[in-house]
């Protein structure tokens, strides 16, 4: 076992007892959250007293259970990938234990520009993660990649930051310039890869400043284009990219207990708090440099 060490994820310490491709191994003896290997106890409770519980099963690779945010436990198959587990663990499940924990999860990435948190949502292949990774080279600092933790402090949201990893796909841009390295066993299975950053990694709540959803197809002359959305558009957009709701309708899920329905005042408070925008960039950078001076523009530019 491990020496007991300080390890933080969304803020979280978090306990690492089985072993996952390029994240090292540890533990704590007061774990906010563990992540370990095994069939679950049985739960001996009823009614309001049970444990609320999600589990996910993916064919070939194994059984998870996320238990009341505070812990991430899977039974796996045979011949399971260790780097499909890897990423099952910081992507779907981390997200489900967050959201057990009261955070508002968006599936989206959060970057600090100037002392700001400035988060990015879209649907898959909008330019999430590109677009964290062009303010990365830019100069700016990488918050979480794919899962964006706010909760709201002094009645005002900050974003948390989750883990010093990112991911991008190293076909479309140079990564030369980027303060980061390929993970060990990168792989994320979908054309992408890992990336780890090399500086140090701040675990320091940042106020929110604003939520850009990324819409490259909403500019009718291909130029740059920034809509602000209020009220009801802007809460409806948080909503469809909330985390909870996208694992919720999956095939995966095996079992879902606790509160089963989203709030809507939820993503309402935060729209209320937050200033939400759509953000139009036309995927047509040659340079992530490029890219950052573009998404730099846009946020900057007055209404």
């Amino acid at each position: 076992m491990a020496a007991e060490e300080s390890f933080r994820w969304f803020g979280l310490r978090a306990s690492i007892e089985t072993c996952l491709p390029g994240i090292q191994r540890q533990t704590t003896s007061e774990p906010d959250i563990r992540i370990c290997e095994g069939a679950a106890p049985a739960q001996t409770t009823a009614g309001d007293d049970a444990i609320p519980e999600v589990t996910l099963a993916w064919p070939d690779v194994g059984t998870f259970e996320v238990r009341s945010g505070t812990e991430i436990r899977y039974s796996l198959e045979p011949d399971a990938d260790p780097v499909i587990v890897r990423n099952l663990v910081l992507g779907t499940c981390f997200g489900v234990a967050l959201g057990q924990r009261g955070f508002t999860i968006l599936h989206g990435s959060v970057v600090d520009v100037d002392g700001e948190a400035v988060a990015f949502v879209g649907h898959q292949r909008a330019g999430k993660s590109t677009t964290a990774a062009a303010l990365l080279a830019r100069g700016h600092r990488l918050l979480s990649d794919d899962i964006t933790a706010i909760r709201f402090e002094d009645g005002r949201p900050v974003a948390v930051p989750g883990f010093p990893y990112f991911k991008l796909d190293p076909d479309n841009f140079d990564t030369g310039t980027l303060p980061a390295e390929p993970m060990e066993q990168p792989e994320t299975g979908r054309g992408k890869l890992y990336y780890q950053l090399t500086g140090e990694f701040s675990t320091d709540p940042v106020p929110l400043s604003t939520i850009s959803l990324l819409d490259p197809d909403a500019t009718d002359d291909g130029d740059p284009h920034r809509e602000r959305l209020t009220g009801h558009d802007a809460a409806m957009t948080l909503l469809e990219h909330a985390w909870l709701a996208r694992v919720r309708m999956s095939e995966y899920v095996e079992s879902w207990g606790g509160d089963d329905e989203l709030s809507l005042n939820q993503f309402t408070r935060l729209a209320e708090h937050c200033p939400v925008q759509r953000l139009s960039i036309p995927h047509d950078h040659e340079t992530l440099e490029e890219l950052g001076r573009t998404v730099e523009s846009l946020l900057t530019a007055e209404d």
